[in-house]
């Protein structure tokens, strides 16, 4: 049977060790690692590049939420935390999941069912609204300015808020997380690639891979790279 490699990241040595012996009884096929800080778990998740990665929100060296943007490998994340506050900050980060400590065996249940079925079937676009803007007011110095969501190239996040960029090499900073605003702009025309990216497919202009990545080509030769999770969905676009 093939084993999920699961990377547990948590300052408490019992907390990993518990949380472990959680996931073996429900029998879930996995082959453990373990880090104790921020710095340590970027360069474990990027050198062993698990499928899976259960994070504390508040870890020593580095919050939770920062490794997950620092990171160049693109598991699935599940954040852990004592504060319930952190769930939807959870999903603005593009982490799969929430689990509230002390961890309840049946809620760890439901995450495995989740993360299970999310590796077999991938990311799900978000679903239509009746309505999407087709222009939006930004933030410049003390005024707003109105934006066509069409001249938007492609969203990064920026820890809890969202870097737009768009056709005029200009940017701004919008205090919504990426995982609110791919709620509010039209799935059939931004398309999440990445925990951390956005992408206005009208302006994609190619697509180029290496070895390991695949990647978005933008205007001004700007490469974006398509999260292991995502690529089904960039699949679907290739005829």
């Amino acid at each position: 049977m093939f084993k999920q490699s699961v990377l547990i990241a948590d300052r408490d040595v019992s907390f990993r060790q518990d949380l472990r012996k959680k996931i073996e009884s429900l029998d879930y096929p996995a082959v453990f690692h373990e880090s104790c800080n921020g710095p340590e778990a970027i360069r474990y998740i990027n050198s062993l590049q698990p499928e899976v990665v259960f994070i504390n929100a508040s870890l020593p060296g580095m919050a939770g939420f920062d490794v997950i943007q620092k990171i160049s490998h693109d598991p699935v994340c599940v954040v852990v935390s004592d504060r319930l506050e952190d769930a939807a900050k959870a999903m603005d980060h593009g982490a799969l999941g929430y689990l509230h400590r002390p961890i309840c065996t049946e809620n760890l249940k439901r995450t495995l069912i989740r993360i299970s079925s999310y590796e077999t079937a991938g990311p799900v676009p978000a679903g239509k609204l009746a309505r999407y803007p087709s222009r939006i007011f930004v933030a410049k110095g003390n005024s707003l300015k109105k934006i066509d969501t069409s001249e938007i190239t492609f969203l990064r996040a920026e820890r809890d808020y969202t870097r737009i960029n768009i056709l005029s090499n200009e940017s701004f900073l919008s205090n919504l997380g990426i995982g609110e605003l791919s709620r509010r702009l039209d799935p059939d025309k931004f398309l999440r690639v990445h925990r951390s990216f956005i992408v206005n497919l009208d302006h994609v202009q190619g697509l180029c891979r290496d070895i390991k990545r695949l990647m978005l080509v933008l205007p001004d030769n700007i490469e974006i790279n398509v999260g292991k999770r995502y690529v089904p969905l960039i699949r679907e676009l290739i005829f």
